[in-house]
C-alpha cells in the first residue's frame, strides 16, 4: 500500500521526450507513457528493452537508466530509487532526461516528508525548462511544482503555476491536474466558494476524461467546506455518493480524508454510531500523520466524552494533543525549509549579479588603464561602493540565517528549546559529562489538571499558563542549565555538575513558583501546579533515552502520589 500512495505522489512524472532517434527512442517513450496506467505492460516492455540494451544510443541508455528507476519502484524496491534517481541526473547529457529525473527526485523526496530536498531539488529542475523544446513536457514540471508548492503552504506559487499550466496547456490530463492544484490553493487560502460555477466545471473536467483522484480531492474541499458553514448533511450526502469510487482507488491518503469528513459530519448531525464508525475506519488505514487522523481522534474523543466513558476519552484526547503538536512541528519544518531555499536562492542570485558587477569592473579597470589618473579615482571609488555593498549584503544574509536558526531552536510559545535542540544539546551534555565522570541531573516536570484548563477556560488561557509557569521557574534555573519543551505542557531540566540533592532544591523551588502563581491575569481563577521527576547519570547512566525515561517514571509517580510534588529516582532500574 505504501507503494501505491508513492506511485500517486509521482504520477505526474510521465513525460514524453521530443525523439530525435527513431526505433528504441520511441518504445521508449512508449512504455513511459503507460508506467503508471498500465504497470503490468510497462515492466513487460522493460525486459524486453533489457534485452537490446547493448545496441542503444547514449541518449536511449539514459532514458532507459530513467525508466528503470521506475520499474524497480513498481516492483517494490523504491528503497534506493532517490539515490538512483541522482546518478542519472548526474551523468545524463540531456536536458529532458534530467529534466525528467530531477521532477521525479523531487516528488519523491516530497513523499518521504523531505521537504527542505524537495524545494531545492524543484528549483535545479525548473532551472533546465529553457532547455526544453515540448510545451507539455514542461507543464508536466509545473504539476509537481503546483503539488509541492500546495504541501509545503506557500499556496500563492501553486496557483501560479495552475495558472501557467492552463494558459499553456491542451491536453485535458495536465488541465484537470491543473485545476485541481487551483482549487487546493484557494481551499487552504479561504477563499474556495462552493457555489462558484468555476468549481463545479473544474470537477466535471476530471470527470469527463475518468481522473477519478484529482475529482475526489476536489469533492473533498468542497465537502470541507460544507461542515464548516453547518451543512453538514449536505457533506455527508456528497462524500457518500462518492465514497464507493473513492474507496476503489486505493489511495489511503483520500479513503482517509473522506472518513475523517464523515466523521465530523456525523457528529454534527448527533449520529454518534456513524460519527464513530468513519473515525476509527481512518484511524484504522495507519496513516498518523495526516490532518485527518486528528480530526478523527478528536472526534472520538467528543463522543466518549459525550457517551460519559471518560477513560476511553481521555486515551483519544491524548492521542488528539500528541498528533496535533507533532503535526505543528511537520508545518514548521515545511515553512523554515521553505524560507531556507528561498534565501538561498536570493543569496545565489546575489552572488552572481556581484560577479557580473565585479567582471565589469575588470573591464572598467582595462578601458580606465589607458586614461588619466583621475579616471582611475574612479574606479577605485566604484571598487570600495561594491565592496561595501558585498559587505552588506553578507551582513543581512548572515543575520537572517542566524535568525532562522534561532527559531528552529527555541520553542515560540515559551522561549526554552525547542524540543529537537533541547535532545541535541542534552546529548551533548552527556558525551561531556561521561568523557569527564561529572555527574549531571535530569528534571521533568509535567503542568497538573492542564487538560482541565484547557477545556474550562480555551487554549489561550492554556497557553498563558505554560508561558507563565516557564517565567516563574527561570529564577530558579543556574545560568548553564539547559531548560527545553518536550510538547504540550511537559518540560525538562538538564542540570550539568549537579547531584541529586541541588536538583530537587532547585526542583522544589520551582514547584512553590508554579504553585503561587495568581492566575487572576488570565481572565480566571483556578489553582496551578506541576509534578517533578528526577534521575541522575549515577543511577540512570548517560543514555539520554534512559535517563528521561527514569525521570518520567518518577514524575508519574508524583502524580500517582496526589500531585505538586518532587519525586526522585532512588535505585537504577536495568
Amino acid at each position: 500500500m505504501k507503494i501505491k500512495i508513492l506511485l500517486i505522489l509521482l504520477i505526474w512524472c510521465s513525460f514524453s521526450v521530443v525523439a530525435a532517434e527513431k526505433d528504441f527512442l520511441e518504445v521508449l517513450k512508449a512504455a513511459d507513457k503507460i508506467k503508471t496506467s498500465q504497470p503490468s505492460e510497462f515492466l513487460d516492455q522493460m525486459d524486453s528493452l533489457e534485452k537490446n540494451k547493448q545496441d542503444f544510443s547514449e541518449k536511449e541508455r539514459d532514458y532507459f537508466n530513467y525508466l528503470l528507476v521506475w520499474s524497480l519502484i513498481l516492483k517494490g524496491h523504491s528503497e534506493n530509487a532517490i539515490e538512483t534517481f541522482k546518478v542519472v541526473i548526474q551523468e545524463s547529457n540531456y536536458p529532458e532526461v534530467k529534466y525528467k529525473a530531477g521532477m521525479s527526485l523531487a516528488n519523491m523526496y516530497a513523499a518521504k516528508g523531505s521537504h527542505l530536498d524537495a524545494i531545492t531539488q524543484l528549483n535545479l529542475s525548473l532551472e533546465l525548462e529553457s532547455m526544453l523544446e515540448n510545451q507539455e513536457e514542461r507543464n508536466r514540471g509545473y504539476v509537481i511544482a503546483g503539488i509541492i508548492y500546495n504541501l509545503i503552504g506557500d499556496n500563492q506559487s501553486a496557483k501560479e503555476y495552475g495558472l501557467k499550466i492552463q494558459n499553456n496547456t491542451t491536453d485535458p490530463r495536465t488541465y484537470c491536474f491543473a485545476e485541481n492544484i487551483l482549487v487546493e490553493a484557494e481551499f487552504k487560502i479561504g477563499n474556495l466558494n462552493v457555489a462558484d460555477e468555476r468549481v463545479k466545471n473544474s470537477i466535471k473536467v476530471c470527470s469527463s476524461i475518468n481522473e477519478v483522484i484529482p475529482k475526489n480531492v476536489m469533492l473533498s474541499f468542497i465537502a470541507t467546506q460544507y461542515v464548516n458553514f453547518g451543512e453538514s448533511k449536505k457533506a455527508v450526502n456528497l462524500l457518500l455518493e462518492n465514497l464507493q469510487e473513492v474507496e476503489s482507488t486505493e489511495y489511503q491518503y483520500l479513503i482517509g480524508t473522506y472518513y475523517s469528513r464523515l466523521a465530523e459530519g456525523y457528529w454534527e448531525l448527533e449520529e454518534l454510531e456513524n460519527a464513530e464508525k468513519f473515525a476509527k475506519k481512518a484511524i484504522n488505514l495507519q496513516v498518523e500523520q495526516s490532518e485527518w487522523a486528528v480530526s478523527s481522534y478528536n472526534v472520538l474523543y467528543k463522543i466518549f466524552r459525550e457517551k460519559k466513558l471518560y477513560d476511553q476519552s481521555l486515551f483519544y484526547h491524548e492521542k488528539f494533543y500528541k498528533l496535533s503538536a507533532s503535526l505543528a512541528d511537520t508545518e514548521q519544518s515545511k515553512r523554515m525549509a521553505h524560507e531556507l531555499v528561498k534565501q538561498q536562492t536570493n543569496e545565489k542570485q546575489r552572488e552572481i549579479e556581484l560577479l557580473n558587477k565585479q567582471n565589469e569592473v575588470l573591464k572598467l579597470e582595462q578601458d580606465l588603464s589607458k586614461e588619466e589618473a583621475s579616471n582611475n579615482r574612479l574606479m577605485v571609488i566604484l571598487l570600495i561602493f561594491i565592496l561595501t555593498s558585498l559587505a552588506f549584503w553578507t551582513y543581512r544574509v548572515k543575520r537572517n540565517q542566524i535568525k532562522l536558526k534561532r527559531q528552529s531552536e527555541t520553542d515560540l510559545l515559551t522561549g526554552v528549546s525547542s524540543r529537537q535542540h533541547f535532545y541535541f544539546m542534552c546529548r551533548k551534555t552527556l558525551e561531556h559529562a561521561k568523557k569527564t565522570n561529572q555527574e549531571v541531573t535530569f528534571v521533568l516536570f509535567d503542568m497538573d489538571g492542564f487538560k482541565s484548563v484547557n477545556d474550562n477556560y480555551g487554549h489561550l488561557v492554556g497557553d498563558w499558563v505554560l508561558k507563565k509557569a516557564v517565567s516563574v521557574c527561570i529564577p530558579c534555573w543556574r545560568q548553564n542549565d539547559i531548560a527545553g519543551r518536550l510538547g504540550g505542557e511537559e518540560f525538562a531540566l538538564m542540570l550539568p555538575t549537579c547531584n541529586m540533592e541541588k536538583a530537587k532544591e532547585i526542583a522544589e523551588k520551582c514547584r512553590k513558583a508554579i504553585e503561587a502563581v495568581d492566575t487572576s491575569d488570565s481572565g480566571h481563577k483556578f489553582p496551578l501546579s506541576a509534578s517533578f521527576g528526577i534521575t541522575t547519570t549515577r543511577l540512570s547512566g548517560y543514555e539520554l533515552s534512559k535517563v528521561i525515561g527514569d525521570a518520567d517514571k518518577t514524575m508519574y509517580q508524583a502524580k500517582a502520589a496526589g500531585k505538586n510534588q518532587v519525586c526522585c529516582v532512588e535505585i537504577s532500574s536495568d
